[in-house]
């Protein structure tokens, strides 16, 4: 009986004290894991803190070769100002209060141009000018074309092609090459008479 009481007691005291060497190791390497992690961080806050100081005075550097470059266009200008006025012989003086600029001359205008009246030498088609005739495209049939043709052939008017007889017809064919079968299809006398009538009547 004492035999079994001594081994238990053996066994109980092992797993105690293995137990707090097992809780204290554990114990140790979390410590250690925190420590680690506690100075991994330290050392990024510190790496960032570096990078925004550097920023930041970059940034306030530029701000001040800024600053100092338009300072001095600034003195630039205002000498350059100073010594306009001065040549000026205004001496840095503003003009007096009440006083107007003096007017600018004014460019003279010249006079607008009156629109011409010289009349157009060509005539209005239809007015039966002996010199540029009717304007025989108002027949139906007539082109521009056949007009100039009928003009090289003597005809200018209306007039002329209304009095038409067989030889005219014959000339007109011969010279419109076959296409002479127009006249009497189309009417051109009966046309050219109607509007010779219009056209008298008008005038």
């Amino acid at each position: 009986m004492w035999f079994l009481t001594s081994h238990f007691l053996l066994f109980a005291a092992g797993c105690l004290v293995g137990g707090i060497v097992a809780w204290q190791w554990r114990s140790s390497r979390a410590w250690r894991r925190e420590v680690t992690y506690k100075r991994e961080w330290s050392d990024k806050l510190h790496l960032a803190d570096q990078y925004t100081n550097k920023r930041l005075a970059k940034a306030r550097a530029d701000a001040t070769a800024e600053r100092e470059a338009r300072d001095a266009k600034v003195a630039l200008l205002t000498a350059e100002v100073e010594e306009l006025r001065a040549r000026l012989g205004l001496d840095g003086d503003e003009a007096a209060p009440g006083t107007e600029p003096a007017p600018l001359p004014m460019r003279r205008s010249r006079p607008a141009k009156r629109p011409s009246r010289r009349r157009s030498k060509r005539a209005r088609p239809g007015n039966g000018s002996p010199r540029t005739g009717d304007d025989l495209t108002r027949i139906r049939g007539v082109g521009p074309v056949i007009e100039r043709q009928l003009r090289e052939l003597g005809y200018r008017t209306f007039r002329d092609i209304a009095r038409w007889g067989p030889d005219d017809l014959a000339k007109v064919t011969r010279r419109l090459e076959g296409r002479g079968a127009r006249v009497e299809r189309e009417k051109w006398i009966q046309q050219a008479a109607q509007l010779s009538r219009e056209t008298n009547a008008s005038a």
